[in-house]
Order: C-alpha cells, then structure tokens, then sequence
C-alpha cells in the first residue's frame, strides 16, 4: 500500500514538471490551426478567463 502511494505521488510530481505550451493548449482546445485576431478577442478570450463551460 505504501508503495503504490508512493508511486502515485512520483507520477503526480512527474505530471507537474512536464513544460505546457499555452498557446498550443488554447487551439487545441479551439480546435483551430491558426489564432487570427478574431478569435484572440472572442473564444479565447472567454476560454482563458474560464468563461467557458465544457
């Protein structure tokens, strides 16, 4: 048991290291290839305030 926690705590501090590219996590969460000005003012916008309801 103490080992699985242990294990499960290495992952977590893993997952937490790893690097995130914001911009590659809002077009991907855009679904869009390209950010254009319209999007940088409209779902984007929403998306990185957390207006947005998934």
């Amino acid at each position: 048991e103490l080992a699985r926690q242990a294990d499960s705590r290495s992952s977590f501090n893993e997952l937490l290291d790893t690097p995130l590219d914001f911009s590659n996590f809002i077009m991907n969460q855009l679904r869009v290839d390209i950010l254009t000005p319209e999007l940088l003012v409209g779902p984007t916008f929403d998306l990185m305030k957390g207006r947005v309801q998934a």
